[in-house]
């Protein structure tokens, strides 16, 4: 059978003043959510948790942005698995919110209703929107009141994401469970005959917190949102059934601060075919791959060695959290061939290959250069006193 067809659910240079460090180290120090791919093999020793009671993983609804879909904020319930509910901010009743499905060219409609107590938005997080549908801190929608988000699609095949922007309050909304996928597809990806039906699969991947009777809740500290729960598509230890077949996992850090590192548990690798903008030129295998929040990957996982009856956990290195476990459940003939050439990046005519940054404090001066040729940065700072 072939896979595309299945109606099945489911560096040392320091002075005392300069130091050199990598794009990823600077990340960590100043808190941007840019994610890098680590290809060395991991071994992963991680933590158990005993026997473990799984839940059958959760899918949102599809939709489809058009014609003025009606998009609801409000708060609501949600079982997060074996009948544990919590109280959560939903759209349209569903956590996460339903995943829309869009083409290139088409033009995106949809009428947002606050139902909140309080001021919130939509903001389209990587989609090429005008300003005025960008969901803007200061753009919000009273509540009680609805606003109409229009924009037509005009990028590339891609996963992006919707959630609330208001200031202060857009961390706080998005965990208690306003967040939702929006697939971007066209012409170039459908060529390429990707997994899809059944065995395209979004995941997005969180931490929570949850108070004495069980219910999430938005608890900071000065570090951030660091949760001690992992969460995979509002479903508390969740497991997929699966086939004997390529499966495409369109995954979004849903979290709040934490980085994650993704490693499947019998050290098989991931083929990466995408990232936050769209197709790579070329597919890439990877034994495990860290991505930080609002960060995106396109993950082509084989399926087709294993028996029946045997498990794969998706891992996450940084916590050794058990995410997801996949549980081989069908045999079936699939003879697809994972393509290695998938897009034609148009590469930039005159770029800036060396820029300067500079962060100012009362108390520290910081400086960095970035070179974009060899990736490095050279991360400079003293004191301003």
């Amino acid at each position: 059978m072939n896979n595309k067809q299945s109606n099945d659910p489911e560096n040392e240079a320091s002075t005392q003043s300069a130091h050199s460090v990598t794009r990823r180290d600077f990340i960590r120090m100043t808190l941007l959510t840019a994610g890098a791919i680590a290809v060395a093999k991991a071994t992963p020793v991680l933590a158990g948790r005993g026997t473990v009671t799984r839940y059958p993983l959760r899918f949102p609804p599809p939709a489809s942005p058009y014609n003025s879909f009606s998009l609801t904020a409000a708060p609501g319930t949600a079982d997060l698995g074996g009948g544990k509910y919590s109280s959560v901010l939903a759209y349209n009743g569903y956590f996460p919110g339903p995943t829309f499905r869009a083409n290139r060219g088409d033009t995106a409609s949809i009428q947002f209703t606050n139902g909140l107590s309080e001021a919130t938005s939509v903001h389209w997080h990587g989609m090429v929107v005008p300003t005025n549908a960008d969901g803007q801190p200061q753009n919000l929608v009273a509540p009680g009141t609805s606003y109409l988000y229009s924009f037509p699609i005009i990028q590339r095949a891609c996963l992006n994401w919707y959630h609330p922007h208001p200031h202060m309050e857009t961390g706080k909304q998005v965990v208690l469970g306003l967040a939702g996928a929006f697939i971007v597809n066209d012409a170039e990806e459908a060529a390429l005959g990707l997994p899809s039906g059944a065995y395209e699969v979004p995941l997005i991947v969180r931490d929570v917190n949850f108070d004495s009777a069980g219910n999430i809740i938005y608890n900071p500290t000065s570090s951030g949102y660091l949760a001690k729960n992992p969460m995979v598509n509002g479903t508390r230890d969740p497991y997929l059934n699966v086939d004997t077949a390529v499966y495409r996992f369109r995954v979004l850090n849903g979290a709040s601060a934490r980085l994650f590192k993704l490693v499947l548990s019998n050290g098989a690798p991931f083929t990466l075919i995408g990232n936050d903008g769209g197709l790579l030129e070329t597919a890439v295998q990877v034994s495990q791959i860290e991505f930080s929040p609002g960060e995106r990957l396109d993950l082509l996982v084989d399926f087709r060695q294993l028996a029946v009856g045997a498990t794969v956990m998706l891992q996450d290195l940084n916590t050794g959290w058990n995410l997801l476990e996949f549980r081989v459940t069908r045999q079936v003939t699939d003879t697809y061939t994972i393509p290695t050439a998938l897009s034609t990046v148009t590469k930039l005519s005159n770029p800036l290959r060396t820029r300067l940054f500079s962060f100012d404090s009362t108390v520290y001066h910081y400086e960095v250069i970035e070179s974009r040729e060899n990736t490095l940065v050279q991360f400079r700072w003293y004191d301003t006193h």
